[in-house]
């Protein structure tokens, strides 16, 4: 409330001393009304406002412009690093002569084999440790790291291998 009447007595404006005082509220709104529509517009039935000055409409579009501006920028902007990764990603592409042998669907087809596939041998794997822990491995000194990949980019490695030109 104390912040209210610091602005408003920055624009000339008293604020009324009792919060519930409706009058002197509606006076007050009256005032700023005034201060910034015109005083037409401070009347309590003036109805609608009436059309903006041309300073006022300028400055409006000025700054619909400079949102727009902005916008524009911002956009530029992802546009060019949007650019820049596709670049990337074509060089990349270049790189590897699998990858140019394939079209962009072939790829996303082969991908979601291997998801599916992952995802087969991961459910198969549950079903055989059943629902019991798995016992200790007999013979070794410790269980395999699961997040050891090495086994299976071998696989891939050597599958990839076989399917080259």
């Amino acid at each position: 409330a104390e912040e209210l009447a610091a602005r408003l007595r920055g624009v000339g404006i008293d604020a009324p001393a009792a919060p519930g005082d409706d009058q002197a509220w509606r006076s007050c709104l009256a005032q700023l009304c005034g201060a910034y529509l015109g005083d037409s517009a401070a009347d309590a039935g003036a109805g609608p406002v009436g059309a903006l000055s041309a300073e006022q409409q300028l400055a409006a579009l000025r700054l619909k412009e400079e949102a727009y501006r902005r916008r524009s920028i911002d956009l530029r902007r992802e546009l060019d690093i949007a650019a820049r990764e596709e670049a990337t990603l074509r060089e990349r592409i270049a790189e590897d002569p699998i990858m140019r042998q394939r079209s962009l669907g072939d790829f996303v087809a082969c991908l979601r084999a291997v998801r599916e596939g992952c995802a087969k041998a991961a459910s198969e794997e549950g079903r055989r440790a059943g629902p019991a822990a798995p016992e200790p491995l007999a013979g070794r000194e410790k269980a395999p790291d699961p997040a050891d990949l090495s086994d299976l980019l071998a696989t891939l490695e050597a599958a990839r291998a076989k399917l080259a030109p």
